[in-house]
Order: C-alpha cells, then structure tokens, then sequence
C-alpha cells in the first residue's frame, strides 16, 4: 500500500494548494480556505501586506485568525480594521482554533466570532 503524504504550500502573490503525493503521482487539489493567524499584538497594516499580492484560487476563502479570548471583540476590531485596509473580503477566525481551550471559554469565543463577522 502506497502512503499518501500531504502538506501546505502557502506563497504569498501566488497561490494557495495543499499537495498530495504518492510514488510516481502528484495531484494538486484547492483548498476551500486559508487561515492566517494573527497574534494579539499585531493590530498593524504591515503585518497584513503579504496579503495584498495573494491570489487565491476561485472558490478558496480566506480568514483571518484576529479573534482573541483576552481582549475580545475590540481587539478584534483593532486587527479586522487593519486587515481591510490590505485586504477586501475575508472572514474571522480565531489565532488558533478552540481544541486547547477550557470548554467554559467557548462561549465567548463564539459571542466575538459573532460580534467579529457583524463588523465586515
């Protein structure tokens, strides 16, 4: 039995494929989305200009990751206003995802995705 192997290539300015590969075989398929993590600090346009040269394939999303349990849907707000100002349309996402958090926290994290996505 042949392993399929799978990785992310991400080039910013060109496009965005998760490559599979088998012996003798390659096959490129879309991604539906792409997640960019923004750490809480980063509320500033140059940390999103990468973005202004990225050219998705049709049908693949971005979001991005500027949803952060400390410091909530103002925050958020700081990091979505300066992610417009590269980047037109995208959605939210938190930096990291909800498997490492307290199942309390959920909750909230999904009141400021909510607060978030009403802000674009």
């Amino acid at each position: 039995m042949n392993k399929l192997v799978g990785f992310l290539v991400v080039v910013a300015g060109a496009a965005v494929f998760l490559v599979f590969t088998t012996p003798g075989q390659n096959v490129l398929c879309a991604l539906g989305f792409a997640n960019m993590p923004v750490p809480r600090d980063r509320d500033d346009e140059s940390y999103f200009s990468p973005l202004r040269n990225l050219r998705l394939k049709s049908g693949t999303e971005l979001y991005v990751g500027v949803i952060h349990l400390t410091d909530g849907i103002e925050g958020a707000k700081r990091r979505v206003a300066a992610a417009e100002r590269v980047v037109s349309i995208f959605g939210v996402a938190t930096e990291c995802g909800f498997g490492r958090r307290p199942p309390d926290t959920v909750p909230e994290l999904l009141r400021s995705h909510r607060a978030a996505a009403q802000q674009l």
